[in-house]
């Protein structure tokens, strides 16, 4: 899943042009099952790939041996629609009987629809056509041959699955690019480390992972049959790496293997009743269970980094026993607040990344950090979901070095406890005057307050400056909605106290 990242940007731009014109063209936004185009698009990809392979000698060792010789119709050239798909059909039809079982094109079926195989062999051609084929390279020298898929394919793919989830409508939940960036260096990814992905989707995460160190041991896990086809296409097209892909739902895996390290977006939604008692807290709640499951999974020394919605923070019933599980069995390390829009098409509620590790029973302080966008024009892009970059690269630059910093940071918090402390307007103990951009909570006052792992809980308290001259009425309404959505928070839990009393 090696990621050269050779293509010049303009070609980039081109083919993300094209492919965002072939989806509205075919009304993808208002499919119900838009990802299958995604998975036509990958059978068609092999297809011109295997075609190509038959006059390559460098890409013949990634397809098995065919017997014959196929051709690919350019989609220029002029063709009926139903004579198009007929090819098609017949040429994944061919490819599908001479795979071996489970590889993604075994039982694979081209589509009927003439309009979508008009548009696939278009965007195909896109990314054969200046994708720097290097003719018959072994020809003076048999040992020099270009073996390597050029990325231009897995591009195409992973472009295309981008666009389609960016539409809301796919059904597939994907972390941003930055968000699984910031992850990744958070944790300790290096050496040879066991590292696993459950619900990996589409493995977006798993190919990133393989970019930043080769030599991992990586795992993923995916439920979605769908979905692990499209990861399996795309580690095929991008290579590198033994990544093992398992089409299976973590939650009702067999195995007990252990991990080093394990990142998770965990699915909304709740399991059948009669699976509510997998883990010690029981709960049909997926998150926590997930959470549970991690617990189990990670070996000791390991880290664990979970995206959760804000709500696991600080309801009460099972999320509260999840959490105190947490703080108690496992090493809680840190708690990032996301900005709002995070999670944008998908939700727009509020999300966090936890952060716990099994090490030794010694507790610490738990980190907090609230990360926001930086302005008006960021906020309103993350709403209407038309910009990836929920986290700017100053701002994950000002986590990570509060991140790798926090023990430094948390002998500075402590004595400024001991010099001048006060009360937060939770009534949690903070230092006065305390200007770093993260916080800390040690473990009694968390106990204190009944597990809850909001960030602002433990956030300093702050004189409010007088308003300067000419402040921007924009920034004072962002103030505002942060002042409301803090009071909802407050309310809801108010209300989740009561229903203890009913």
């Amino acid at each position: 899943m090696e990621d050269k990242d050779i293509m010049p940007a303009d070609r980039k731009q081109k083919m993300e042009q094209e492919i965002a014109k072939a989806l509205e063209s075919l009304r993808l936004a208002e499919a119900r099952r838009p990802m299958d185009f995604a998975l036509q698009l990958g059978y068609a990809v092999y297809v011109r790939l295997f075609v190509e392979a038959q006059r390559r000698p460098g890409l013949q060792q990634h397809f098995p041996y065919g017997g014959f010789l196929m051709q690919w119709t350019r989609a220029e050239e002029p063709m009926e629609r139903s004579q198009r798909v007929w090819e098609l059909q017949y040429q994944v039809r061919y490819c599908a009987s001479i795979v071996e079982e489970g590889h993604f094109m075994d039982k694979a079926v081209f589509t009927d629809r003439g309009d979508w195989a008009e548009q696939i062999s278009r965007l195909v051609d896109l990314a054969a056509d200046g994708c720097g084929w290097r003719e018959e390279p072994g020809r003076d020298d048999p040992s020099v041959q270009d073996t390597a898929i050029p990325e231009d394919f897995g591009w195409l793919l992973e472009e295309t699955v981008r666009q389609i989830v960016q539409q809301g409508n796919s059904g597939c939940f994907l972390l941003s690019r930055p968000l699984m960036e910031l992850m990744a260096d958070m944790a300790d990814i290096g050496g040879e480390k066991r590292v696993w992905n459950p619900g990996c989707r589409t493995g977006g995460f798993l190919k990133l992972l393989f970019m930043k160190n080769p030599a991992l041991q990586l795992a993923g896990s995916e439920e979605e049959k769908d979905f692990i086809t499209l990861a399996r296409m795309l580690r095929f097209c991008f290579g590198g790496g033994q990544v093992q892909l398992r089409a299976e739902d973590p939650l009702k895996e067999t195995g007990k293997e252990q991990y080093d390290v394990i990142f998770a977006n965990p699915p909304v939604g709740e399991v059948e009743q009669e699976a509510a008692d997998r883990f010690l807290v029981s709960t049909r709640k997926i998150p926590l269970q997930y959470l549970q499951m991690m617990m189990e999974r990670l070996a000791p020394g390991g880290m664990a980094l979970a995206v959760v919605n804000e709500s696991v923070l600080f309801r009460y019933d099972a999320e509260q026993k999840v959490r105190k599980r947490l703080a108690e069995e496992r090493k809680l390390e840190g708690v990032l607040s996301l900005p709002a829009g995070a999670l944008l098409p998908y939700t727009a509620a509020k999300a966090s990344l936890l952060i716990f590790s099994r090490g030794n029973t010694e507790k610490s302080a738990v980190w907090f950090y609230e990360a926001f966008l930086p302005d008006a024009e960021e906020q309103k892009k993350a709403a209407e979901g038309t910009d990836p970059r929920i986290l700017t690269e100053c701002e994950a630059e000002a986590i990570l070095s509060c991140w790798r910093r926090r023990d430094a940071l948390y002998q500075k918090w402590r004595a400024g406890l001991t010099a001048d402390s006060r009360l937060n307007k939770w009534e949690n103990p903070v230092p006065a005057g305390w200007e770093e951009a993260c916080w800390f909570a040690d473990p009694e006052t968390i106990r204190k307050n009944d597990y809850n792992l909001t960030a602002g809980r433990y956030k300093p308290w702050q004189e409010e400056a007088p308003l300067p001259e000419g402040e921007s009425p924009t920034r004072l309404l962002l103030e505002l909605a942060a002042m409301e959505k803090e009071s909802a928070a407050k309310i809801q839990e108010l209300i989740e106290m009561t229903k203890k009393y009913e």
